[in-house]
């Protein structure tokens, strides 16, 4: 079987990698919305690559639940599973509190001052894509003491869960009350009181899909009656 030289086949892979973390990117951080039409031939001239590794980047995206590629329907970003997103904030509160009581043994003090300071950053900042980099950023400094198990299950939940936070960082009221459970968070950490930081950790998570349900309960509402 005739095959392509290597650079040929390393500049594939390469256009293909291309494709997989724009799309991938432009999903969890716009600007491409749940629903959203993806035409290959536009995402292929934007990039400046081929359409075969744009489609071979959309196949994989659609393995992951991100893309509907569905027979007979257009090529569109998928709406994230609602029916999940309870129990993903409800399991991703009892890891992350045992993350926090983990690792409160071996926090030092510039853990703490990265957690404030990071606090300090959310407390000024309005961009929903930034805001979900700084709390992701913030729920890091001691999940990466807890141990490699707790941060991959932590990881997959947040995966999954980016797109929906992206939309409550969207909404001043969830922005401002997030930030008042991270500075709780935070004191807690500062004390050494691992139950009170783990009862806190727990709390942001459940209160965070509280908060965006009626959120997105309103919008359900607003959307009826327009």
């Amino acid at each position: 079987m005739p095959l392509p030289d290597k650079d040929e086949g390393n500049k594939f892979a390469k256009a293909h990698d291309l494709a997989y973390d724009a799309l991938r990117h432009w999903i969890f951080n716009g600007p491409l919305k749940p629903g959203e039409l993806i035409r290959d031939v536009e995402v292929a001239k934007l990039l400046g690559i081929s359409r075969t590794p744009v489609r071979e980047a959309i196949i994989r995206l659609a393995h992951e639940g991100l893309i509907d590629t569905s027979k007979g329907r257009k090529t569109r970003v998928t709406i994230p599973d609602l029916q999940r997103a309870p129990d993903l904030y409800r399991v991703g509160s009892v890891l992350d509190g045992l993350a926090v009581e983990l690792a409160m043994p071996k926090i030092a003090d510039a853990d703490v001052r990265r957690m404030h300071a990071l606090n300090a950053e959310m407390d000024k900042e309005v961009d929903a894509d930034r805001l979900v980099r700084l709390d992701l950023e913030f729920h890091a400094v001691f999940r990466r003491l807890a141990g490699e198990v707790l941060q991959e299950l932590l990881n997959g939940i947040e995966t999954e869960i980016a797109r929906l936070e992206r939309l409550a960082f969207d909404d001043a009221e969830i922005r401002a009350l997030t930030r008042r459970d991270h500075h709780a968070i935070a004191d807690a950490v500062a004390a050494g009181n691992a139950a009170a930081a783990a009862e806190e950790v727990r709390r942001n998570w459940v209160s965070a899909w509280e908060r965006l349900e009626a959120r997105l309960n309103a919008d359900r509402k607003t959307a009826l009656e327009a």
